[in-house]
């Protein structure tokens, strides 16, 4: 006789739960699973910022070497810099590793086809634990998710923060864990959105991921996961004739952006290696790779390629400069960063190389006003849920415009202030707070019934799927959402119980 035990991924901040658990039976016989979670209906929060200063501020992000180990020490007399034919003279120079407001930005685009299942239930758990230790060691970082078949699926439209000086973004969290806890492959005609062919639009993907919010002193990383090739223009347009991009149209994207891609897919050209004269997108982007089968056979886990983007940050550079101080370079027209040039002198008689440099600006595209505008999200908001604070100071509705999803203050927010703003969506799943519960693997979901605040589930309003060790993972899906059969508002969310 030997008890199961339930796993519940319970890092969710700030969520009300209440959990029982109990496993009866043997392993002769059938089992029955008695447990108990509460999903909350919560509202959404998102942060901006007002800008700093209107001095367009230029910085270099570099990782330097000799004799293949990183140099931690570096005298800035040893920099020489220009812009534009401009001698830079004036400059900060910080190594990550000390700098305490660094931030992180990590992007996950992910393949949802048919294919992808183990990975992606394997991913949630890895994912939500790197979640849980950077908070713990005060590592700042900002997530988001994106998802892809033959053609995007899911735009990284915004960002979790994720900041463990500051509890105010907890509920933020929350809303990246309950995203996280959303994913999942769709199988079959009809629902995969790879069908029928095998390659899928992970190039797609990359170049709209490019376009992400992604903060500009934010050190920018992608985190590309497919089991399948790429459709690509113009050789390889795929039986749907998806609109796949040109490689140099991907290597652009990369350029602008500045990103970093980690790339957890096969060995192939245009991954790997260069494809039609165009490096692959690791190595154009400085990048890792790690094979795909490596990593759903476990010789490589997912927690080791996210302690690898830490390790990478702890070891770069950041120099930084002011436009403005010098009067031929103009800070209000677009940062040209070919203009911008770089050398370190050897060190100690060794040549010293300058591995993943990264350019930002405070203004890429130029200085601009004051900002009044902010889009709240790329989904349907409830307006009348919509509550502003600026610097902690609830604004009266007069004060302020909601146009679908765009916030106007009315009188444009001081320097360097916090814009706050909480929501509901007029989707009633986008407000419920959902993490994965996973079952041993011994259980049989064809034994299990499912009961949503007390009333049986319908048929399709709850999926199961299996991680790679087989483990059960079970989910409330989206079509549970779509009317009010099970009284989720009066309720204050969902509970699901098992029995």
């Amino acid at each position: 006789m030997k008890s199961l035990k339930l796993i519940l991924l319970g890092l969710v901040w700030g969520l009300a739960s209440c959990s029982e658990v109990e496993f009866k039976g043997t392993l002769a016989g059938l089992y029955q699973t008695e447990a108990r979670q509460f999903f909350a209906l919560s509202s959404s929060e998102i942060n901006f910022k007002q800008v700093d200063s209107f001095d367009n501020q230029v910085s270099l992000q570099l990782n330097l070497t000799q004799l293949g180990s990183d140099i931690t020490s570096l005298n800035p007399n040893l920099i020489n810099i220009s812009h534009g034919g401009v001698k830079i003279t004036n400059f900060s120079l910080t190594n990550t590793a000390t700098e305490k407001d660094n931030i992180i930005d990590i992007a996950f685009v992910i393949d949802v086809t048919g294919t992808m299942s183990a990975f992606i239930e394997d991913a949630k758990s890895r994912i939500i634990n790197f979640i849980d230790s950077t908070t713990k060691n005060g590592i700042r970082t900002r997530m988001c998710i994106s998802t892809f078949g033959d053609y995007t699926v899911k735009k990284c439209d915004r960002f979790f923060d994720n900041n463990p000086k500051d509890p105010a973004t907890k509920a933020q969290t929350a809303e990246l864990i309950s995203e996280i806890s959303a994913l999942r492959a769709f199988k079959g005609q009809g629902q995969d959105p790879g069908w029928p062919d095998f390659d899928e639009n992970p190039m797609g993907a990359l170049v709209d991921v490019s376009l992400a919010p992604f903060r500009q002193e934010a050190q920018k990383f992608v985190i590309l996961v497919t089991d399948a090739g790429f459709l690509y223009s113009p050789q390889n347009q795929g039986s749907i004739g998806t609109k796949a991009p040109t490689m140099d149209a991907v290597a652009k994207a990369i350029k602008d952006s500045q990103i970093t891609v980690f790339g957890i897919t096969p060995i192939m050209p245009g991954y790997t290696s260069g494809l039609n004269g165009i490096p692959g997108v690791v190595e154009q982007s400085n990048g890792e790779h790690y094979l795909f089968q490596s990593v759903i056979g476990g010789e490589v886990n997912l927690n080791q390629i996210l302690d690898r983007i830490l390790d990478r940050v702890q070891a770069s550079y950041v120099l930084s400069y002011v436009m403005d101080e010098y009067p031929t370079l103009d800070p209000t027209q677009p940062v040209n960063f070919d203009d911008v040039k770089i050398e370190i002198k050897d060190i100690g008689g060794q040549v010293t190389t300058i591995n993943d440099l990264k350019f930002n600006a405070t203004f890429p595209s130029g200085r601009p006003e004051f900002a009044q505008e902010w889009v709240i999200s790329s989904e349907p908001v409830n307006p009348s849920t919509v509550e502003v604070w600026v610097n902690k100071i609830m604004l009266e509705r007069s004060e302020y415009v909601i146009n679908q999803n765009v916030l106007k203050i009315k009188k444009p927010p001081a320097l360097s202030a916090i814009i706050s703003v909480k929501y509901k969506f007029e989707n009633l799943s986008k407000n419920i707070r959902l993490y994965p519960v996973f079952l041993n693997r011994v259980v049989d979901e064809t034994k299990l019934d499912i009961l949503l605040n007390g009333i049986k589930a319908r048929e399709g309003d709850i999926y199961f799927d299996r991680t790679a060790s087989n483990d059960l993972s079970v989910m409330i899906s989206p079509t549970a959402f779509q009317d009010n059969y099970y009284m989720i508002d009066e309720n204050s969310g969902v509970f699901l119980d098992i029995k």
